[in-house]
C-alpha cells in the first residue's frame, strides 16, 4: 500500500486541455494545430502546448533538437504521442542529427575530411550510429592510427586472438583543428553512406514539470533523450531509443523520472554484422571475441579509460522508476554515476551487453533492483567502488551466463570500509555457469561485512572464484544442477519436485517479501515462487481496441465521513489489459497514476479541508481508452479551519515528488 502525502488540495474545475495535430506536410504559419490543417514542427507544437495539452504527432522523420521546458502544471502534463503502425512499428521518429551537406575532402587511407563548424557528438550512416574516438586516444595518436588500418588488419585481444580490427565497429570518426574525420572500413565515401551528424546534447532535453513522451523512435543526438535540471515527473514510455553515448540521461536533480515499456539499444554500424550473431557466445568463438572486444575498444579508444555507451545512465536523480524496458545490444544496459536516491528499477530485461548489464560507480545509491532479468554480458552486474556508501536491495531476479562464461555479480573488494552501507541480495536465480557472488582481490584477503547474500538458488560453477572472503551474511544457499551449461536462457521455473521448493527460510523483513510474492506459506529458493517462471513482457503493440475500461471506487461509501489517514481503493477491468488508475480529488489528481487492475492508497486527509469534496477514479488501458467512475462524495471532518477558496488566491506551484506538492498562494 503506498502512503501518498499531499500538501495541499483545493477545489476547483481541471481543464480537459487541447489536443494539436503535427505531421510532415503541415504549416506552422498557416495553420492552427488541429486535425485539418496540423503544425508542420514539433518546436513549434513545444511552444504552443499548455498544462494538459495533448499533441499527436504523424507519421515521419522530424529532424529537430528539441528542449522541453514550457511547464506543465501541478495537475496536468504535457503528452507528445507519436504514430504506430498496425505491427507496432515506430513510424514517428525524432531524429536529432541533420544530414553532412558539407564538402568531404580525401585525407588518405581511405579518410575523409570536413568542416561542420561544430564539434559533433553524434554520428550515423544509413541509419547506424557510428563510434567517436576519445581526446585520450586523439592525443596519444592511437585514434590517427587504427583509422588508417587497412580493411582486413588484424590484431590481437585480450580474450585470445587474433581478430580482425574493423569486425564490430565498421567506421569511426574523430574532431580534431577543427575538423571532422571519418572512415569507413571499406573506404566508402561518406556522399554515399547517408552521413548525418549531432553537436552535444540530447535529441530531446527535457527541464520542465510534468513532460510524457511516448510511441515514438528517437535516434541521433548525443542522447536519445536528457532529463536534466528542473525535469519533474518525466514519463518516457512506448518507445523506441537509439544511438549516442546514452539512450537516456538522468542529470541535475531530476526527480521522479518513469522509463517504462521502451526498447533502448544503440544500432551500431558494427553491431548489424550478420556474420556476427548475438547468441553465439561459447567463451572461444570469434562471436564471443568480438563482442569481448568491443568493450577493450569502447573503453580505452572512445571513452579514455571508462566505457562510454550505456543506455540508461543515472547521474544525479531521485525517485526513478525503471520497469519494464528492454535494454539490449550495447556496451553497458545501465550505469549509476554521480548521486541517485530512492530508485526502483523492476521487470526489465537487460541482455547482450559487450560490458556489463548494470554498472555502479556512483557517490551513493539507494535502489531496489527486483524482478529483472540479466543475461549474457561480461559482468551481469558490477558494484565498481564499495568502499562508497549505498543502500541496495538485489531480489527477485534471474541472471544467466552462457558457457564459458564469468561474472553474475561482481564486487571489487573496498579500498576502505564504507561507513552506511547495506547491500541486500536475496531471493535470486543464477544459471548457465560462472560465479554467482564474485569478487576482485590481488591475493588478500577481502572483507564485504555489508553485503548480506541469502535465499539464493545457484545453478552455475560456484559463489565465488576467490575462497577468502569474510560477508555480512551468506547463507541459505540451494545448489542445483537445473540450469547448469544452459546454452538459452531458461524460463527459472521449477519443477514441482525441486528440493528448492517450499524449503527456503521466510525473509518477512526484506524489501518486496510479502505475502503476494511468496504466493504461498514457505518460500521458494530463487526469483521465482509457486512454480511461476520468469515474467518479462516486451513491450505492448498498438490495436484496434475501442472498448473503454470499466473502474469503481470500492472505498469509500459515498457519503462517508473521514478523519486521519484514509484507505481509497478502487477496482478497474478491461477487455484487453489496464495500464493505470489515476484516482482525483475535486477533479485535480490525487497523486501518481497506479498500476493495474486493483488499487489501493491511503491519503492524508488532515492536509485537505474540511468539508464535502468528490472522489473519482479514472482508469486507462493500453490502447488509450478511460473511462472515468461514478463520483463518490466524501465529508472531511478533521474539526480544522477550511482554507481560503480559489477563488481569493492565486496559487502557483511545483511538483516535488510522486504525489508531492509544494504550493504557494497570495491573496489576490
Amino acid at each position: 500500500m503506498l502512503v501518498l502525502l499531499v500538501f495541499l488540495l483545493f477545489a476547483g474545475t481541471a481543464s480537459a486541455g487541447q489536443t494539436y495535430h503535427v505531421r510532415a506536410n503541415g504549416d506552422d504559419t498557416r495553420c492552427a494545430g488541429d486535425s485539418q490543417c496540423p503544425w508542420k514542427t514539433l518546436a513549434h507544437a513545444v511552444l504552443k502546448a499548455r498544462a494538459g495539452d495533448t499533441v499527436l504527432i504523424g507519421p515521419g522523420r522530424f529532424s529537430e533538437r528539441l528542449h522541453f521546458q514550457r511547464r506543465g502544471n501541478l495537475f496536468h502534463s504535457i503528452t507528445y504521442r507519436g504514430t504506430r503502425g498496425a505491427k507496432g512499428e515506430y513510424e514517428t521518429i525524432i531524429d536529432g542529427s541533420t544530414p553532412v551537406a558539407s564538402e568531404w575532402q580525401d585525407a588518405g587511407d581511405g579518410i575523409y575530411k570536413t568542416q561542420l563548424g561544430y564539434d559533433p557528438k553524434a554520428m550515423s550512416a544509413q541509419g547506424y550510429g557510428i563510434w567517436r574516438c576519445g581526446y585520450d586516444s586523439i592525443e596519444s595518436g592511437r585514434c590517427q592510427e587504427v583509422m588508417a588500418y587497412s580493411s582486413d588488419k588484424e590484431i590481437n585481444t585480450n580474450s585470445g586472438g587474433p581478430v580482425k580490427f574493423w569486425d564490430g565497429i565498421e567506421a569511426l570518426f574523430r574532431y580534431q583543428d577543427g575538423w571532422t574525420y571519418l572512415r569507413f572500413r571499406n573506404r566508402e565515401h561518406p556522399r554515399d553512406m547517408q552521413v548525418r551528424a549531432a553537436p552535444s546534447g540530447g535529441a530531446i532535453t527535457i527541464n520542465n514539470a510534468g513532460t510524457i513522451l511516448e510511441h515514438v523512435k528517437v535516434v541521433g543526438g548525443q542522447y536519445a533523450v536528457r532529463v536534466a535540471e528542473g525535469a519533474h515527473g518525466t514519463v518516457i514510455q512506448d518507445s523506441y531509443l537509439s544511438h549516442g553515448k546514452h539512450r537516456v540521461l538522468i542529470e541535475g536533480g531530476a526527480e521522479g523520472t518513469i522509463i517504462r515499456r521502451n526498447i533502448l539499444t544503440y544500432d551500431g554500424i558494427g553491431f548489424r554484422d550478420p556474420a556476427l550473431p548475438a547468441g553465439d557466445w561459447n567463451n572461444t568463438s570469434y562471436a564471443r571475441l568480438i563482442n569481448r572486444r568491443r568493450y577493450d575498444e569502447n573503453k580505452f579508444l572512445i571513452g579514455d579509460t571508462e566505457t562510454d555507451d550505456s543506455s540508461i545512465e543515472f547521474r544525479n536523480d531521485s525517485n526513478t522508476i525503471v520497469t519494464q524496458n528492454i535494454i539490449r545490444d550495447s556496451v553497458a544496459g545501465i550505469t549509476f554515476h554521480g548521486s541517485t536516491t530512492n530508485a526502483d528499477v523492476s521487470y526489465n530485461q537487460i541482455i547482450r551487453h559487450s560490458d556489463n548489464c548494470v554498472y555502479i560507480n556512483a557517490d551513493w545509491a539507494s535502489v531496489n533492483f527486483h524482478h529483472n532479468l540479466l543475461a549474457d554480458c561480461d559482468h551481469l552486474m558490477r558494484f565498481q567502488s564499495t568502499q562508497r556508501n549505498m543502500k541496495w536491495s538485489v531480489y527477485a531476479n534471474s541472471f544467466w551466463q552462457p558457457p564459458g562464461t564469468g561474472k553474475h555479480i561482481f564486487m571489487n573488494g573496498p579500498d576502505h570500509q564504507p561507513n552506511d552501507s547495506v547491500i541486500a541480495i536475496y531471493q535470486n536465480s543464477h544459471a548457465g555457469t560462472g560465479w554467482a557472488v564474485d569478487v576482485g582481490s590481488d591475493g588478500q584477503h577481502i572483507s564485504l561485512p555489508f553485503v548480506y547474500v541469502g535465499n539464493m538458488l545457484m545453478s552455475v560453477d560456484d559463489i565465488s572464484s576467490w575462497g577468502d572472503v569474510s560477508w555480512g551474511t551468506m547463507e541459505g544457499i540451494y545448489r542445483d544442477s537445473l540450469w547448469y551449461g544452459t546454452t538459452s536462457v531458461p524460463d527459472f521455473k521449477l519443477p514441482s519436485n525441486s528440493g528448492a521448493v517450499n524449503s527456503a527460510q521466510m525473509l518477512s523483513d526484506a524489501p518486496g517479501m510479502t505475502e503476494q510474492y511468496y504466493v504461498d506459506n514457505q518460500p521458494d529458493y530463487g526469483s521465482t515462487q509457486g512454480g511461476q517462471g520468469i515474467s518479462t513482457p516486451p513491450p505492448p503493440t498498438p490495436t484496434d481496441d475501442t472498448t473503454p475500461p470499466t473502474v469503481q471506487i470500492t472505498t469509500p461509501l459515498s457519503g462517508a465521513r473521514i478523519s486521519g489517514s484514509v484507505p481509497v481503493s478502487a477496482r478497474a477491468s478491461d477487455n484487453k489489459r489496464i495500464a493505470g488508475v489515476q484516482f482525483t480529488l475535486d477533479d485535480q489528481p490525487l497523486g501518481s497514476e497506479q498500476c493495474c487492475t486493483s488499487v489501493d492508497i491511503t491519503v492524508d486527509s488532515t492536509k485537505i479541508s474540511d468539508g464535502r469534496h468528490i472522489l473519482k477514479a479514472v482508469a486507462r488501458d493500453e490502447a488509450g481508452n478511460r473511462t472515468t467512475s461514478a463520483p463518490v462524495e466524501i465529508i472531511v471532518a478533521n474539526g480544522t479551519t477550511p482554507p481560503p477558496t480559489s477563488t481569493g488566491l492565486n496559487c502557483t506551484g511545483d511538483l516535488l515528488a510522486a504525489g508531492k506538492i509544494a504550493l504557494n498562494c497570495v491573496p489576490k
